[in-house]
């Protein structure tokens, strides 16, 4: 709607003083996706995965792997680029979950590792009580540093609807729960540096439900509605 009037037509509507007038028009291109905001970081590292391992290239294109047991996936840089977080499969592992939808499920673990293949660490591993009642970690998905790098979120097994976000505080070992949802994205820089990108199963009053992505604050708490995509939002903020 903000498209259809120019900045200049909306001044003349709503005259303002002077001195409100620059953080007026400020305001406007903001909403408008016409400020810039900024260069797009550029990053000295990319992590993948392939055939369950873990490997790192640098901005030279050179390879290097850094893990080695064939059960690895999600990779995730951390802020600072020394360390990566990812997911492990431990397939002989069960964890028993009676949430009504399954009994047991297969293990795994989150896992970090130095950018120079070495120190590697068990942080969270599938079966650990929850900070919930009654429930367990199951199910470990999309691990990533928060935006100083002291903590890591991930999703665990939630309901028939919803997965559970996690963050683990990884000086103190401290589990907290975040939020229910069903995707997780960490802003780690820009303006919204701290926040998260959530997909979230909601439902209306008069009945029916639908599925839309949402700007939560670090903790969880909304900030605000993003729609059925977020790829708008992401292109004008996320860098």
């Amino acid at each position: 709607m903000f498209k259809v009037l120019t900045i200049s037509a909306l001044l003349l509507l709503f005259p303002i003083s002077a001195r409100a007038e620059s953080n007026f028009e400020e305001t406007l291109k903001a909403l408008m996706g016409e400020t810039n905001h900024g260069s797009s970081h550029v990053s000295l590292y990319s992590v993948s995965e392939k055939n369950g391992n873990i490997f790192i290239t640098d901005k030279k294109g050179e390879l290097k792997q850094l893990t080695f047991s064939g059960k690895d996936s999600q990779p995730s840089l951390s802020v600072d680029e020394k360390t990566v977080v990812f997911v492990r499969n431990t397939p002989k592992r069960k964890v028993e979950v009676n949430i009504g939808i399954e009994d047991e499920v297969g293990a795994n673990e989150i896992w970090t590792i130095d950018t120079e293949g070495k120190n590697p660490k068990l942080i969270v591993k599938a079966g650990k009580k929850s900070p919930l009642r009654d429930r367990v970690l199951a199910r470990l998905s999309m691990p990533q540093f928060s935006s100083d790098d002291a903590s890591i979120y991930f999703m665990s097994m939630g309901t028939v609807t919803s997965d559970i976000i996690y963050l683990l505080h990884l000086e103190t070992n401290k589990l907290y729960f975040v939020v229910s949802d069903n995707s997780l994205e960490v802003i780690q820089r820009g303006r919204y540096e701290g926040c998260l990108i959530v997909k979230q199963h909601k439902y209306f009053l008069g009945g029916g439900s639908y599925d839309w992505f949402w700007l939560l604050s670090y903790d969880g708490k909304e900030k605000a509605p993003l729609g059925k995509t977020d790829k708008n939002f992401k292109s004008m903020f996320v860098k």
